[in-house]
């Protein structure tokens, strides 16, 4: 690839937040990246105010999708890679970038250098700082939990330098995030049952079982305007797709095995379901796996997952972490009862994983 140009497609999903949108298409269009050729795809998840006349006239060489209703950030960026395959030919990487962030100018070739630089890596994820913050941690590479839980490595720490060496993590953040296109080709990039939060959990899961390590790229800098409170809105999604990633990708003497700290840790979300108000959410979540298309959906799901793994549970799970903290800091019952008991568990059972 050294005597050509880098093929590189941006997808920008977008849902009634223009007063983001322009500053990051600024960003990227701003930012000087060698050697490398920007193919920019925003897609409209169905927003209120169409776009497409400001774009048209604000962003000319920026191309644009129109979808008649929100499909989450898996539908969005699934449309974005479809409008790619369909208007180019020669692109090597994809990347998926919030459209609440700012790049820093070389964010691209550093992400592309990475990549080219190991062909057993799979994606790329940028060192996302907080917006607002100057040299505060966004994410640093995502953390797993082995009930399933993702977590942002290195939340709301300053950035001294701490992070400056690219490194291998267990999963990438969706904000920031460049992927080879011959193994979205050969694995696919989301799926849509996951609408928002958690699907770059099950990219990266996705990668690791096929073989494809996921690496941090400190030298690629993004700014993030993240909300800590967020998810809370999506209760729903993380715990039902919490349990789709246990589901698809754990062989079932390991779901036997974590039962006990499974059913733990669902007593502990129905509490902080109840004292939240979001009780309500979490039934929803459970009713979800009642649908009969969703358990043939979900079936479907392991045999591919399980047939295309390489990996077996003890090399995936090996590095996974034992205790959960939240962005906005621990209740007094996980810190004091839950994550103790969650991390002897642990502790104990991923010695007994030899498959």
């Amino acid at each position: 690839m050294a005597d050509r140009l880098r093929q590189v497609a941006i997808v920008i999903s977008y849902y009634n937040n223009r007063h983001d949108l322009g500053p990051c298409l600024h960003s990227v269009f701003a930012s000087t990246d060698k050697r490398v050729q920007r193919h920019v795809v925003v897609v409209d998840n169905g927003s209120i105010e169409p776009i497409s006349d400001w774009l048209n006239s604000e962003f000319p060489l920026v191309e644009h999708v129109r979808l008649e209703r929100n499909c989450g950030f898996t539908g969005g960026n699934n449309a974005g890679l479809e409008r790619v395959r369909a208007t180019t030919t020669l692109t090597d990487y994809l990347v998926l970038l919030n459209t609440d962030t700012l790049v820093r100018s070389g964010w691209l070739a550093a992400l592309c250098s990475d990549l080219e630089a190991d062909s057993n890596i799979g994606c790329a994820q940028a060192k996302l700082l907080l917006h607002g913050q100057e040299n505060t941690i966004n994410s640093a590479g995502n953390r797993n939990h082995y009930l399933g839980f993702g977590m942002m490595g290195g939340y709301a720490e300053p950035d001294h330098g701490q992070y400056d060496t690219a490194r291998s993590i267990d999963f990438p953040s969706g904000a920031a995030v460049m992927i080879r296109m011959d193994l979205i080709a050969r694995l696919g990039l989301f799926d849509e049952c996951f609408h928002m939060y958690l699907e770059d959990a099950d990219l990266g899961w996705k990668l690791r079982q096929a073989g494809f390590g996921c690496r941090f790229v400190p030298a690629a800098i993004v700014e993030h305007k993240y909300i800590p409170n967020a998810p809370r809105a999506q209760y729903e999604n993380l715990e039902r797709n919490r349990w789709i990633l246990l589901l698809t990708y754990y062989k079932l003497p390991t779901l036997l095995l974590l039962f006990p700290a499974m059913i733990l840790m669902e007593i502990g979300q129905i509490a902080y379901a109840v004292g939240s108000g979001l009780i309500g959410a979490k039934i929803r979540s459970w009713l979800w796996f009642f649908q009969p298309s969703a358990l043939r959906r979900l079936r479907d799901r392991r045999r591919t997952a399980q047939r295309c793994r390489i990996l077996t549970d003890r090399q995936f799970m090996g590095d996974f972490c034992s205790q959960i903290h939240l962005p906005s800091g621990d209740p007094w019952l996980l810190h004091y009862i839950g994550n103790p008991l969650l991390a002897a568990y642990w502790a104990l059972t991923k010695r007994l994983i030899c498959w």
